[in-house]
């Protein structure tokens, strides 16, 4: 069975994500998703244009951030959107 057109599709869709979301700040607007040590005000400081609210992103997606538990599950679809502790979206893949 040959993947090679699904890896080359969601690399194509990451690069994508990486281009639309970076140096931006995740405003995370779905209370049981916040990380723990989250600094919303932070992100809330940033200019609007830099704001990106995670209800906005598409299913399915997580957000992975300092301290946070991460599944070993593999959905080829997931957003994953990494950020700082002030919310700046560093990484964007999926997997």
């Amino acid at each position: 069975m040959d993947f090679s057109g699904l890896s080359e599709n969601r690399e194509e869709k990451a690069k994508e994500w990486k281009e639309k979301l970076d140096g931006k700040y995740l405003i995370i607007d779905c209370e049981s998703l916040v990380p723990s040590n989250y600094d919303k005000a932070t992100a809330l400081q940033a200019k609007p244009e830099l704001q990106v609210l995670l209800s906005s992103l598409p299913e399915p997606r997580r957000v992975l951030g300092p301290g946070v538990p991460v599944t070993r599950d593999l959905r080829l679809n997931r957003l994953n959107v990494t950020i700082d502790s002030t919310g700046l979206i560093k990484n964007v893949s999926f997997f």
